[in-house]
């Protein structure tokens, strides 16, 4: 689930509450991911720069990457978020992590 925590000002001077939004831009990147590297077995996208889908830390796990380079993932990846019309302008800072599912798989043992 992609949620940020967003700090509302009740009327009331003395009391706070937080709220949780979603992310456009995430859930957007998201779900082009499933689309274009299905089959998935697991797609996260979390925004880390309070809702404005700046800066996005974005985990792929998909057999098609079984062949390929760690380079060539990540270009393949850049490359859909930039067909689907993220650029620069929307995402300033994305970290990927692109894992076949064996790959996956091996790391949620290690945890």
């Amino acid at each position: 689930t992609i949620r940020h925590k967003t700090q509302i000002q009740n009327t009331a001077p003395s009391k706070a509450y937080t709220i949780s939004k979603m992310s456009d831009v995430a859930e957007n990147v998201k779900a082009v991911c499933e689309k274009t590297f299905a089959p998935t077995e697991f797609v996260e996208c979390i925004d880390e720069s309070d809702g404005c889908g700046a800066k996005l830390r974005l985990t792929i796990v998909s057999d098609v990457f079984d062949e390929g380079l760690l380079i060539q993932r990540h270009r393949k990846v850049q490359k859909a978020l930039d067909v689907a019309g993220f650029g620069m302008d929307q995402i300033h800072a994305i970290t990927i992590k692109a894992w076949t599912v064996a790959q996956y798989k091996k790391k949620q043992e290690k945890a």
